[in-house]
């Protein structure tokens, strides 16, 4: 089976206008995922600000899964659960409803200070006879992230990320990070993983975007380092066959290392 994805470097904060819709129109994808944060505009300073914005926020991507009859997994919104809890969450929306969410089970320090709380559970969605799994940022730099989804036997892991910008970083230390979390990752559970990077600046801080796709036998499509603070859009087809052939032909030598933390 062919599956078509979207990935939509998104300028953080930036509506989500027609031009875009239109183009992703166009090119008719079976899912579009969205970055970390994603509607964190400049006057939202933290947190508990953007939280105030959740119900538009989901709202958005619902109705744009429904424009574009596919899967949309919506970046991140901030929801409140239970007694005021905070958490960063990835809504997933098909054809104008929602699937469910998953939230970040290792927010960062940053996060966890500005009072967002580890969701507690790995969220598996079944689209089209696809098993689709969501990992938010951090939550790669944690081996489990992925031995549960090999468990569960995941074909994509889509990720919403949001990755600061590190002066001084070279391209080589770039790729090696990609390598070493994103294609380790995918070797690890067996499925595609489809990274998707906010551009611009987060709540005063800059980002750099570096989408990628990556399978366990490398990486397929990446941004490159020179274009990381552009916004576009990214279309890939993708063969579940291939990862399907991949798994049982070598699933005895699929690593079992610790990834990089950190």
């Amino acid at each position: 089976m062919l599956i078509k994805i979207a990935l939509v470097q998104h300028r953080v904060g930036e509506p989500v206008g027609l031009d875009l819709r239109l183009h992703l129109f166009r090119k008719q994808p079976d899912f579009v995922c969205f970055p970390e944060y994603w509607g964190a505009a400049a006057p939202l300073r933290d947190q508990r600000a953007l939280a105030q914005e959740e119900a538009f926020g989901r709202g958005v991507m619902a109705r744009l899964s429904g424009n574009l009859s596919c899967t949309v997994i919506g970046g991140t919104v901030v929801s409140s659960g239970n007694g005021g809890r905070l958490y960063n969450e990835a809504p997933v929306s098909r054809k104008g409803l929602p699937l469910g969410s998953y939230r970040k089970m290792h927010p960062t320090a940053r996060e966890r200070e500005s009072g967002i709380e580890p969701g507690d559970r790995a969220s598996t969605f079944e689209v089209g006879g696809l098993r689709v799994g969501v990992a938010i940022c951090a939550d790669c730099l944690e081996a489990a992230t992925f031995d549960r989804y090999r468990e569960e036997a995941v074909d994509l892991i889509f990720v919403p990320n949001a990755s600061p910008h590190r002066p001084g970083e070279t391209v080589q230390e770039k790729h090696r990070r990609d390598q070493d979390i994103f294609v380790r990752g995918a070797v690890r559970s067996g499925a595609y993983i489809i990274k998707v990077c906010g551009v611009g600046s987060l709540f005063g801080s800059r980002l750099q975007g570096r989408s990628l796709v990556a399978a366990p036998w490398g990486i397929i499509h990446q941004v490159p380092p020179e274009e990381e603070h552009r916004a576009q859009d990214i279309t890939d087809n993708l063969s579940t066959d291939e990862l399907h052939e991949f798994r049982n032909r070598f699933a005895e030598h699929r690593t079992t290392a610790d990834l990089p933390r950190g």
